[in-house]
């Protein structure tokens, strides 16, 4: 039996992890990525809109590490 069709649910846990994990790393590496970018040479966006796209990002980030299990519920961050 695989672990995702095991009836206790906890593959389904693993891969909830595994996704929140996955889409964490990703926009952290986004949000590096924007801010190396000089948005002064980026034409049609004006660095106040590159500043509220990275808060917009940073607040998903915080969204999705909000979503994984803390340590004492056994999983971990």
């Amino acid at each position: 039996m695989s672990r995702a069709s095991r009836s206790d649910g906890e593959g389904d846990d693993d891969a909830t992890l595994a996704r929140l994990v996955d889409v964490d790393l990703t926009l952290s590496e986004l949000i590096t990525l924007t801010e190396r970018v000089d948005w002064r040479d980026v034409p049609g966006i004006s660095s106040a809109e590159a500043a509220a796209w990275n808060a917009r990002l940073v607040d998903a980030r915080e969204d999705v590490l909000n979503r994984v299990p803390d340590a004492e519920e056994g999983g971990g961050r």
